[in-house]
């Protein structure tokens, strides 16, 4: 039951979903100062399942979508042969590719996909020696668009990560991360938290029959990134995002948080 103090929010951002203006409701909740977080949550989950549950659909992290609750399991086999081959292209960039994020916290704690998510995740990992985010983009775009794959996403605030399609099938997003001595890490999360042979080279499981590359210790990586509390499920969990951490892979100042939805 919500507050009445946050009823009103309810109702405007119900009808705005109603409307089907999906991209609206998303952002204008995110920005409102006058709620908590746990009331904007509680807003989320009213509206997810008054409303959006009953059209496929699903309010998380990453705007309104078709998460994967609603996919069926061809569906998402079809989903890591796409990320696989990716996985394959990289490898011939870099040896250090593996799932990451998400998509290994889903093939750990669920095995599967975590029901509210909506796309999977790779790492990647890049010498540091002379790099920035933009840099390792330009190159990475590059290579991938001369293998056949159609990446997007290099012009929003946060150069960290970018998606890739291949033909119509949904994005796969791609996150640089960078090597520094014994460590390596990947923005949103907190920088050198983590050792390289905790993530490579990487192991293996099979998820739905297929075999996906995840980090060696996949369980310290997931506590590395998530914390020690990673086998709980929170719906709109946030990373910590914090980029002055990693200001010196920037080759411009980088934008403030507070004004992106990404």
């Amino acid at each position: 039951m919500l507050e009445a103090s946050a009823a009103s929010f309810h109702d405007k951002y119900c009808a705005m979903v109603a409307n089907g203006d999906y991209a609206g409701a998303y952002r204008g909740l995110l920005a409102e100062t006058e709620l908590s977080p746990e009331e904007k949550r509680s807003i989320i989950a009213a509206i997810n399942t008054e409303y959006l549950s009953l059209k496929g659909l699903e309010w998380g992290n990453h705007g309104i979508r078709r998460t994967f609750r609603f996919w069926t399991d061809e569906q998402k086999i079809g989903m890591i042969r796409q990320a696989n081959r990716l996985t394959d292209a990289l490898s011939r960039f870099t040896p250090h590719v593996s799932f990451g994020f998400g998509s290994v916290l889903g093939f750990v704690r669920d095995g599967g996909f975590i029901p509210h998510d909506d796309d999977l995740d790779l790492i990647i990992a890049l010498p540091s020696e002379g790099a920035t985010f933009q840099k390792a983009k330009r190159e990475l775009r590059e290579f991938l668009e001369a293998n056949g794959f159609t990446p997007h996403g290099f012009d929003g605030n946060f150069p960290t990560h970018f998606g890739v399609n291949e033909g119509n099938g949904t994005a796969v997003d791609v996150f640089i991360g960078f090597v520094e001595a014994d460590r390596v890490a990947w923005f949103p999360s907190a920088r050198a938290g983590m050792l390289v042979s905790d993530v490579f080279p990487t192991s293996s499981m099979t998820i739905l029959g297929e075999e996906v590359r995840v980090p060696a210790n996949p369980q310290r990586y997931l506590e590395v990134t998530y914390g020690s509390d990673w086998r709980e499920p929170i719906a709109n969990w946030h990373h910590p995002w914090d980029i002055r951490e990693f200001v010196d892979f920037w080759e411009a100042p980088p934008p403030d948080p507070n004004d992106s939805t990404d």
